[in-house]
């Protein structure tokens, strides 16, 4: 985990209040099942940076972070969470902490921490179905209440 990665997870956990899984190993068997950790059969597995637990606002969130100002690359990544990407990782959710979707309401959504407001401002235009933050709001939020 990298010094951005750990910035937003202090950022969610002290200033979201969100319960935050970092980088769990989602994976699926040729039957769509999970996987155990330590055995093979995995026939597709993702690697996000946090899944995030709001029980407030009844979401959970399939965090990314990066700090490229390649948007080309953001895109890249944002394609990899396409709609089926989501279903697997619902039903990996579903499958392996039964009773956390409905604890969060069943909702889940896909959220991009990005170098910039100015990065966040153009892929949000483009990717509606995706929430993008700024990691200057994260860093400005987190200095405020460093001791």
């Amino acid at each position: 985990m990298d010094f951005y990665e750990q910035l937003v997870q202090i950022y969610l956990t002290v200033f979201e209040h969100c319960f935050v899984l970092p980088q769990p190993p989602i994976k699926l068997s040729e039957t769509e099942e999970p996987v155990d950790l330590f055995l093979g059969g995995t026939r597709w597995e993702k690697y996000p940076d946090f899944l995030a637990l709001d029980f407030s606002k009844g979401r959970i969130y399939i965090i990314e972070v990066t700090k490229s100002l390649d948007q080309g690359a953001v895109r890249d990544k944002v394609k990899g969470y396409d709609q089926r990407s989501r279903d697997r990782i619902r039903k990996w959710i579903q499958k392996s902490h039964p009773g956390a979707l409905q604890v969060c309401g069943g909702g889940i959504d896909l959220r991009f921490y990005v170098r910039n407001q100015e990065v966040a401002d153009k892929l949000q235009r483009d990717h509606q179905d995706v929430e993008f933050r700024s990691l200057e709001t994260v860093f400005e939020a987190v200095k405020d209440k460093m001791p």
